[in-house]
Parts: structure tokens; sequence; C-alpha cells
């Protein structure tokens, strides 16, 4: 699948962000997804949308599982 992370900055806090991970392709219903921080698998993050502490310097990046060696482009 052909992944790319938006990113919805917060209008309450600006350190904070609602990360989507969005399909140019149609997926199934319920997938799940695996979300990155710097690299790094974060446990527990299995919908299409992530609440972030964006600090700068970091960065995030999506995947379909089952399909873990196609992520997204890391923003």
């Amino acid at each position: 699948p052909d992944l790319q992370v938006k990113v919805i900055p917060s209008t309450i806090n600006p350190s904070s962000a609602e990360l989507k991970c969005h399909s140019s392709c149609r997926l199934p219903d319920h997938s799940s997804f695996i979300w990155y921080k710097n690299g790094q698998k974060i446990s527990g993050e299995t919908f299409s949308s992530y609440s972030a502490n964006v600090n700068d310097g970091d960065s995030y990046s999506c995947a379909v599982t089952g399909y873990e060696d196609f992520p997204s482009p890391s923003v």
C-alpha cells in the first residue's frame, strides 16, 4: 500500500499533533497499523491515527500490519 503520514497540528497545544496514516489504495476494513518514532516501533498503537507530542528532530512513519516492509516515508 502507498502510505503517507498526514500531520494535523493541535490548535490547543503547539507541541502536539494528530498523525494520520493515509493510503492511496483501499485497505481492508479493520486494518491494523504500526507506528514508528525515530525508526522504533511504538507499542500499543494500532489505529490509523496517532496523537503525538512532537519534538524537533523526531520523525514518524506508519505501516500496515502484515506489510511492515513497506512503511510510509517519515515526517
